[in-house]
């Protein structure tokens, strides 16, 4: 089989260098990206390889994504559909449904990879494809055999490893979905180390990430490539405009790390004391044991759970909010940062890196420690002064405009696909 795709998909070498000077000279190329999801509105990494497609697109560049077939596809699609015509699309079996995280079944998995290997070999086949981009997990293992077998130079992007918590953070994984496996745990384990040990060119997109893996790979190529945040998907609104009501919104998966256990808490010590609200926007498997919370606590009337919301109604919570939460202990870079200053919310995050590297306390935000107590007291903070909400959500816009924009990203993408492309030439 290696013979075969070798002949079918592998230029001489004369020809890959004339070829790679002719498109470095018009600057397009022909991407494959490789993402178990691919979304604007559920989980950070898909964000952020949604908005890179998007923007990599409108400035000339054909990308094919191969993705999963989805069984809940919601609003996402119209947002695909959206899309410039130079994206296409290939969706792919095993069909999961998004769950508030990457799908846990081996079988599920496995399926991907070879599923995509067989997809991406086509695609390569009948396009000139400049370099394979995957996102963590599974598509790793796909594109590593692809850029094996074609000769494309492979670029794997890793937001966090988990597996600097250890083995126990893979068990506690497990348990939250109610199906405990120690095979599945270890395996969860082992894969992503492999991924980190069969990539020899990482984007990541913090300094934190960068020291995890590290510790795992001490000889790689790193690139740490921040997370942007594309305006133009974002309600453009001025300074007047914005409103400052009185709930505070958290935004992302259910899961055990996030901790909304603690803003929940914070929120009982505030009842009566205040007139603040809670909107929950996101789902996944601690989603049960948090509204059993509410209920224990009898905050039915101060917190909602809205699930998974469309583009278009993250957007109307965050421009209504007074401030977003992001209580969460683990995080790669928390893209929901910038969301929140785009709509000029400060925001109140766990003093975890990088989330204490991104926000600076007292000038765009509070950056605390996870205790009910204290959250309790800066979300008092904000509720009480909408002046100070307005300042704090001003400075983080400017923040985000001034270091985080996409065609920053996007530029600094772009020039390390040229350099790997002409490296592996």
């Amino acid at each position: 089989m290696l013979s075969i795709v070798s002949r079918l998909s592998r230029p001489r070498p004369l020809l890959i260098i004339m070829r790679t000077i002719k498109h470095l000279g018009q600057g397009i190329m022909n991407i494959l990206i490789l993402t178990q999801f691919f979304s604007p509105t559920r989980g950070g990494g898909e964000i952020m390889f949604y908005q890179l497609v998007d923007r990599l697109a409108r400035k000339g560049h054909k990308i094919f994504v191969i993705k999963h077939r989805m069984l809940n596809p919601d609003s996402s699609r119209d947002n695909l559909n959206s899309l410039p015509s130079n994206v296409i699309i290939h969706e792919i079996n095993p069909a999961v449904e998004h769950k508030g995280g990457l799908p846990a079944g081996i079988f599920q998995n496995i399926l991907y990879v070879l599923n995509s290997i067989k997809a991406g070999l086509k695609i390569i086949k009948n396009n000139r494809v400049d370099i394979i981009h995957c996102n963590t997990y599974s598509p790793v293992f796909a594109g590593w055999i692809l850029s094996k077998l074609t000769g494309a130079p492979l670029l794997v992007t890793v937001h966090d490893v988990v597996s600097s918590h250890r083995y126990d953070f893979w068990e506690r994984w497990m348990r939250q979905f109610g199906r405990f496996s120690k095979i599945k745990a270890f395996i969860g384990y082992i894969s992503e180390l492999l991924t980190i040990k069969l990539s020899k060119n990482i984007h990541t997109v913090s300094e934190t990430s960068m020291k995890d893996i590290l510790s795992f790979k001490p000889k790689c190529n790193i690139y740490v490539i921040p997370n942007s945040l594309n305006l133009g998907h974002y309600k453009p609104v001025s300074e007047e405009e914005v409103e400052y009501g009185d709930f505070i919104v958290f935004i992302g998966r259910l899961i055990y790390y996030k901790h909304l256990e603690v803003v929940i808490e914070a929120l009982r010590i505030l009842k009566g004391k205040c007139n603040v609200k809670l909107v929950v926007l996101g789902d996944g498997p601690m989603r049960r044991n948090w509204e059993s919370l509410v209920e224990r606590y009898d905050l039915r009337d101060v917190v909602e759970f809205k699930g998974y919301v469309s583009h278009k109604e993250k957007l109307y919570y965050l421009s209504k909010c007074r401030a977003l939460a992001l209580p969460s202990t683990f995080e790669g870079f928390g893209i929901v940062i910038l969301e929140a200053w785009a709509l000029r919310k400060p925001v109140i995050v766990a003093d975890v890196e990088p989330l204490n590297k991104i926000v600076t306390h007292g000038i765009n935000g509070y950056v605390i420690k996870n205790k009910p107590e204290i959250w309790a007291k800066y979300i008092y903070l904000l509720v009480t002064n909408e002046e100070l909400s307005r300042r704090m959500g001003n400075n983080g816009y400017s923040k985000l405009v001034m270091k985080y924009s996409i065609d920053k990203q996007v530029d600094s993408l772009k020039k390390l696909y040229m350099k790997l492309i002409m490296e592996r030439s």
